[in-house]
């Protein structure tokens, strides 16, 4: 077991008089699980569609071995329908074991009748292309057999777009598909996918695998596009844009660029028009090997959203979120993009979605913070990807970031938006582990009309040595180096419950430092200094209005490597944060994000205690008032959002069970590869907490009698032997169950709702 894991079991206590600590991992309401295995990649579109005269969403994707269901799922192309009035979810599988390849999910279109077309191919496996057509309107339960168009040479990606004036006004169904000289080519469709003939070449830069990355969009209008020349790995890419309308292809000033796309011919990307030009300067930082991410289309013209290296470092990723005024774009840098998912795909980052019917709202998912380039720690002290909603009212000069996800203890990654309708939104992505485009176990999640808030104006509070530089929109709260023991201070706040509107910020010890003026980035002030404590420091908030709140902690250290700490409240593991050092500074200063509800009767105070006993450094904390956010349970075996006594039947059934290739089972709870009585121990602990104390004891003699001691010896006699069968992949085991927050639970409030 993890010494991390160690330290939170063993002060899993509950909480005193003042607050009540949330479970870690907090996600907007409304979560929906729409697959609990699948990925897609960001080149094939649209991966989801609205069927809003069938109240369904749509999505595709592609199952891994590493996920459940295992081998036996492993590479099915898999469509899902999700009801939108009764949330009903239903599964139909294209193509069994076509590839474990996330780059092989369908492309999706709803002919004007009300079926659907689903197209897609295997990674460069052969030559096909791959197409099925549902037999009925709005339903996915049954599908025409699987044709196939022979595009003599290896093939990926699949894009579907309609133009209902082209080819004379009789429309045009276009599909984008990588194929020929490893360019877009172009296959069409005079009956709304039914059949397929080649069309020609989109673009090419002429070499054998050169290599043009382009995402569409389409209006109904014209189907616009951006571009890069090839591979960043490959290349020091521009970006560019053009859009199709009847068989025409133009820059973005409305000149032809090929008058023909349906012959062999093909334009070169640098002859459209330029969005971005590699070497391009963004606030004093030289940006290279951009990558496109996203385009919409709002009113008519479009918006795009690419990504690029700063100062072409690869663990510093910037997305730009550009505009056509009918003149030129202007583009700005709108996010800090963070490092990359592996390092073998070095450019792969968590990417952005625009929501088309809105275009001034995106989806973005980072390991660091898109506004301050923070590190983004979960409560398993791991740095992960989490999912931020970004609003600009100003066509992307500023923007305003909301978490959707936050301290999570898996990676959120790859959000899409499908056009949906301007009272309505939706935001799906992959949720888990992502570890190449052919090995992950991520399940496809999302929301629908996603709502949470997190206020403006708080409290947020630098600490450091006295003649330190205050980072701006900060209070100070220093002291001089010899200063040692309780510390105190009161800053007027909103988030005062008092009649003076003051909260009170109380440290239990604490020496102060500073370490000069060298930090860099969007918070080099609050990097730059701190407080110390030798082993612990205890915060405490005082005066707090009743409420919920999300406390974001910072540490860094720019001369010393230091430990990391565990973040308590009242004895309670809520998260840790592994402090950076000068080392990493290119990747921001550390954060924790934690959440807690004050009861607006005493003061709040959470513990921060090293893991190894070393010194704890805190640079400053945001405390910020919330709503709307779910936190669901630790352990929920069967699946329906509770931590109930269906759960307690459930694993008193899997104690009996071997972990066999392929077979998942939720009660292996600490990951062993084996259900004995320390998950039997573990999901006791949750359970108690949170129901309350002695509620599993209760709830069992009302029903059955509590397994005998000794029949647990004798279950974990059993675990030592005939449970060491082992998982699929296993090493994906105890990397998941350390996951699983079983020691880490409040008591739930009498509502049942946080």
């Amino acid at each position: 077991m993890a010494d991390w894991l160690k330290h939170l079991l063993v002060t899993s206590t509950f909480v005193g008089v003042g607050a009540t600590a949330h479970a870690q991992t907090a996600v907007a309401p409304g979560l929906v699980e729409f697959n609990d295995n699948g990925a897609w990649s960001w080149f094939e579109d649209e991966r989801a569609v609205i069927d809003a005269a069938a109240g369904k969403l749509l999505v595709s994707s592609v199952a891994d071995g590493s996920g459940p269901g295992g081998a036996q799922r492993n590479g099915d192309v898999d469509m899902v329908s999700y009801d939108l009035n009764s949330g009903a979810v239903e599964r139909f599988v294209l193509n069994h074991g076509l590839q474990d390849d996330d780059h092989n999910s369908a492309a999706l279109y709803r002919r004007s009748d009300g079926r659907y077309v689903a197209m897609y191919g295997g990674h460069l496996t052969d030559n096909l292309s791959r197409w099925r057509v549902s037999d009925q309107a709005g339903q996915i339960d049954s599908w025409s057999s699987e044709a196939t168009f022979n595009n003599g040479a290896a093939m990926t990606y699949s894009n579907l777009h309609y133009l209902p004036a082209d080819s004379q006004g009789a429309g045009r169904l276009y599909n984008f598909v990588r194929s020929v000289n490893f360019d877009p080519n172009i296959l069409v469709s005079d009956d709304e996918g039914l059949t397929w003939s080649y069309g020609g070449k989109l673009l090419s830069e002429g070499g054998s695998g050169d290599r043009p990355y382009v995402s569409y969009a389409s209006d109904g209008n014209r189907i616009h596009l951006i571009t890069t020349q090839r591979h960043p790995r490959n290349w020091d890419n521009s970006v560019f844009h053009g859009y199709i309308e009847d068989g025409v292809l133009y820059n973005s000033a409305g000149a032809v660029v090929d008058a023909d796309l349906l012959d062999a011919s093909a334009a070169a990307p640098s002859s459209l028009t330029s969005v971005f030009q590699t070497g391009q300067s963004f606030g004093g930082t030289t940006m290279r090997r951009g990558w496109t991410v996203d385009v919409a289309i709002d009113a008519g013209s479009p918006v795009a959203v690419f990504q690029a290296r700063a100062e072409d470092d690869d663990r510093d990723h910037r997305f730009f979120y550009a505009r056509w005024d009918q003149n030129e774009w202007v583009v700005n840098q709108m996010a800090y993009a963070g490092e990359h998912l592996y390092a073998a795909e070095n450019d792969y980052t968590g990417l952005v979605a625009i929501d088309p019917a809105k275009p001034g709202t995106v989806y973005l998912s980072s390991d660091v913070h898109p506004g301050t380039q923070a590190r983004l720690f979960g409560a398993d002290g791991e740095q992960h990807y989490e999912l931020f909603r970004g609003d600009t009212t100003d066509n992307g000069v500023t923007w305003r970031w909301t978490p959707l996800t936050f301290n999570s203890t898996e990676d959120n990654v790859r959000p899409i938006a499908p056009q949906w309708d301007a009272e309505n939104s939706a935001v799906l992505w992959m949720r888990g582990d992502y570890n190449t485009y052919q090995d992950y176990n991520t399940k496809v999640v999302g929301l629908i009309n996603p709502e949470a808030t997190v206020k403006e104006g708080g409290l947020k509070v630098d600490f450091g040595l006295n003649g330190q530089q205050t980072q701006s929109g900060f209070l100070e709260f220093s002291r001089p180096e010899s200063t040692t023991g309780p510390l105190s201070a009161a800053f007027d706040s909103p988030l005062s419950g008092s009649a003076g509107g003051q909260v009170e910020v109380a440290l239990s010890s604490g020496q102060f430092r500073d370490r000069g003026d060298g930090a860099s980035g969007p918070l080099a002030d609050i990097a730059d200094d701190f407080v110390f404590g030798d082993s612990a420091i205890d915060l405490t908030l005082g005066s707090l209005a009743e409420g919920d709140y999300q406390l974001v902690l910072y540490s860094h250290d720019q001369d010393f490597a230091q430990p990391a700490f565990a973040i308590g409240l009242g004895g309670r593991g809520l998260g840790q944060i592994a402090t950076t050092t000068g080392a990493d500074q290119p990747l921001g200063i550390a954060s924790s994000r934690v959440t807690f509800r004050s009861d607006g009767a005493g003061p709040v105070t959470l513990s921060l205690t090293s893991t190894d006993g070393g010194p704890v450094v805190l640079n400053g904390f945001e405390l910020l008032a919330s709503s709307g956010y779910d936190y669901p349970p630790p352990v929920d075996l069967n699946g329906d959002g509770q931590l109930d006594f269906d759960d307690y039947l459930q694993l008193t059934q899997e104690l009996h069970t071997l972990v066999l290739d392929g077979q998942p089972a939720a009660a292996d709870l600490n990951g062993d590869q084996r259900i004995d009585f320390v998950d039997f121990s573990l999901f006791q602990t949750a359970y108690n907490n949170w129901n309350g104390p002695g509620a599993l004891a209760a709830d069992t003699a009302r029903a059955a009698p509590e397994p005998s001691a000794a029949w647990l010896t004798a279950v974990t006699t059993i675990g030592a032997g005939a449970f060491r069968a082992t998982r699929h992949r296993c090493r994906f085991a105890h990397r998941q169950a350390i996951r699983r927050q079983f020691f880490l639970i409040p008591t739930r409030p009498a509502s049942g709702r946080w």
